[in-house]
C-alpha cells in the first residue's frame, strides 16, 4: 500500500466527529450519516462536509488493466 493510501485513512485529534463516524461506519454516504446524526443515534454533534474524503476517492478509482500474458 502506498503512503498516500495510508495517509487517507488517518484520523487525528483535529478530525470532526462526523468524519470519525464516517470512517468507523465504513465510509458511509453522507446523506445516511446525516440521518443518523439528526436522529441522535450517534450523539449530538455538527454535520461537516466529507466530499473531500481521500479514502472514498481512492475507493472509486479504477485499477489499471493487467498486462496481456504471452503464455497460452
Amino acid at each position: 500500500m502506498s503512503s498516500t493510501a495510508l495517509f487517507s485513512f488517518c484520523i487525528n485529534n483535529k478530525s470532526s466527529l462526523f468524519y470519525i463516524w464516517h470512517s468507523r461506519l465504513g465510509h458511509m454516504l453522507s446523506d445516511r450519516l446525516r440521518m443518523l446524526v439528526r436522529s441522535r443515534h450517534l450523539g449530538n454533534f455538527r454535520i461537516h462536509d466529507i466530499s473531500e474524503c481521500r479514502g472514498c476517492k481512492l475507493a472509486k478509482m479504477s485499477a489499471l488493466p493487467f498486462n496481456k500474458s504471452c503464455f497460452i
